[in-house]
Formats: structure tokens, C-alpha cells, sequence
């Protein structure tokens, strides 16, 4: 595949992610303002988003080890984004926003733990006992 086809394939699978996220909520929304009917549409559009068909044809394979890997490859961005997120609200002086960041940041955290404690164990499962930290200075 070429880089700008996997450029581009990468943003659409960001853009449907969100787009199937934001759906999901605006499906909940509906359904907590009893519109069943409007719940459902959300809910369709959510489900249907081609995130899936752009998952399959990026060839990420099924492998539990690199994907817990690449999730917490993932998770380490977004507790480096949040800190910052965290420390640029709070010196605005936007308090709610810095706490909700942080809190966020420490959810993302736990989220770590949980991910790495369970790679640790594919890993020594199989006979590759790599440790978490080894693996996470390598990011």
C-alpha cells in the first residue's frame, strides 16, 4: 500500500472511530429523552460506520500480544497528551477542565496497569517474557 493511501486510510479510520463514538452518544441522548425511534437511527448510523471494512484493510493482525502492545503504545500517548491538556487548563485557570484532564489521565493509567499485567502474561505464556517496562522504553 502506498504511504499516502496509508495516510489516508489511517484519517478515515480516525474520523469513523469518532464518528461511531459520537453516534453511540447521540443514540444514548435519545433513548434518556424517550425517542426510541430517534435512539434507533443514532444507533444504525453508529454500528454502520466503515470503520471495520478500514480496520480489515490495514491488515492489523489478530495477534493479542502486539495488539496490547499497540494499546498501550496508545494509552502512554494519551496520558502524556492529558497531563498536558491538564497543566495548560489549570495555569487558564479552568479548573473543571483541569480536573476532569487529570482524571482522565489517571483512568488512562490504571488502564496501563491493567493492559501491561495482561501482556506480561501472554508473554510468559508463550515463552517470551519480555517485561512491560522493557517494552515501554522501547516506545
Amino acid at each position: 500500500m502506498s504511504p499516502q493511501t496509508e495516510r489516508n486510510l489511517e484519517k478515515a479510520m480516525a474520523v469513523e472511530a469518532f464518528a461511531s463514538a459520537k453516534y453511540t452518544r447521540f443514540a444514548a441522548c435519545a433513548r434518556m429523552n424517550d425517542n426510541p425511534d430517534l435512539a434507533k437511527l443514532f444507533q444504525i448510523a453508529a454500528d454502520t460506520a466503515h470503520f471495520r471494512k478500514e480496520f480489515n484493510l490495514a491488515h492489523v493482525p489478530c495477534d493479542d500480544a502486539g495488539n496490547l502492545q499497540s494499546a498501550i503504545n496508545d494509552k502512554d500517548s494519551m496520558i502524556t497528551m492529558y497531563s498536558k491538556f491538564a497543566m495548560e487548563a489549570e495555569a487558564a485557570g479552568d479548573d473543571s477542565a483541569a480536573a476532569v484532564f487529570e482524571n482522565i489521565r489517571q483512568e488512562e493509567m490504571s488502564q496501563v496497569r491493567e493492559l501491561g499485567e495482561a501482556l506480561g502474561k501472554i508473554r510468559s505464556e508463550s515463552g517470551c517474557e519480555q517485561t512491560v517496562g522493557a517494552v515501554k522504553s522501547a516506545v
